[in-house]
């Protein structure tokens, strides 16, 4: 639970943010067609990774664990593709407004404050309110990542990646980095555990997606101690594992959108043959192996893709 919270979605959208100081399409326009692109993918994903199954579950009166979710809130789902959508879209707004980057920083601190007062003031409000208020604020806690609440965590990639193209010694840069995020979250977590803050609250709980200011801090120091941590890994890549990494690198977002579906219809499979949950020390060669098939069928499908262009 822990390194599916901080160490995974923080350091992705982080990472977002140092790729949209990089990129070389970076006019607001080609910002805001890819923030569409990224909505409309997550919303489709939505669609068949649990809106479709529970529609067969339905028809065929299939008795399963999830039927009595709405059709409507299984849709509407808000998880990290439509953040990701908000976030180059607020970005793409930016960039037009010739924001510079502690402008950026600024504006995302605002947002975060806004999203944080609003934290509980859509809880009795019906579905049809919430979810579509759910790509900006925290309404439910099927609202994963608001942009409100979690676009500072871009916001700080792109400070980072205009204030790295200007570092000459990155050894030194990274160590400095490393030994401040260590230090402040040694001061947060201690801070924390004398103030009786339960830390555990921090990841993979509703405290973790509205992101109260304290859960950012201690979440962006864990981000921030990650990422020169990743900086010496990369000096040991070589060879082959260089061309693997890049290669999941540029196709992430189709390898994440396959492990949805094999995992969602195993899920369902399971269901049908009426197999219990898998031990719970079975969790990591599991996920192993999903994450070596969606590979594997990522390869196939791009293989197909480019046999049929090039007929």
């Amino acid at each position: 639970e822990f390194f599916g919270c901080a160490p995974a979605a923080g350091v992705f959208m982080f990472a977002m943010g140092v790729g949209m100081v990089y990129t070389r399409h970076d006019s607001p326009k080609e910002f805001a067609m890819r923030g569409i692109k990224l909505m409309l993918i997550g919303y489709v994903l939505n669609f068949f990774r649990e809106t479709l199954l529970i529609l067969i579950g339905r028809v065929f009166s299939i008795e399963n664990s999830y039927e009595d979710k709405s059709l409507f809130s299984t849709l509407m789902t808000v998880d990290i593709l439509q953040f990701a959508g908000m976030a180059f879209l607020i970005t793409a707004l930016l960039k037009k407004l010739n924001a510079k980057p502690w402008q950026i920083l600024v504006v995302a601190t605002f947002l975060h404050a806004i999203g944080n007062l609003c934290v509980g003031i859509f809880d009795n409000t019906p579905e049809t309110v919430q979810y579509p208020l759910g790509v900006l604020l925290f309404t439910n806690k099927e609202t994963a990542f608001p942009a409100f609440q979690w676009y500072i965590y871009p916001a700080i990639g792109i400070c980072f990646g205009k204030l790295l193209m200007h570092i000459t010694d990155k050894d030194r840069f990274y160590c400095r980095m490393a030994a401040i995020s260590a230090a402040t979250l040694f001061c947060v977590t201690v801070g924390c555990i004398r103030a009786d803050v339960n830390i555990t609250n921090m990841f993979m709980t509703e405290d973790y997606y509205s992101q109260s200011l304290l859960t950012t801090l201690w979440c962006m120091s864990i981000v921030c101690l990650c990422i020169p941590i990743y900086y010496d890994v990369s000096k040991l890549i070589k060879g082959r594992v260089i061309t693997s990494v890049k290669y999941i690198s540029k196709n992430v977002n189709t390898i994440y959108i396959l492990q949805w579906l094999v995992i969602t219809y195993t899920i369902g499979i399971m269901e049908l043959l009426q197999i219990g949950v898998f031990h719970v020390i079975l969790g990591i060669p599991i996920s192993i192996a999903i994450m070596v098939v969606c590979i594997a069928i990522s390869i196939c499908w791009h293989k197909v893709k480019q046999k049929k262009a090039n007929r």
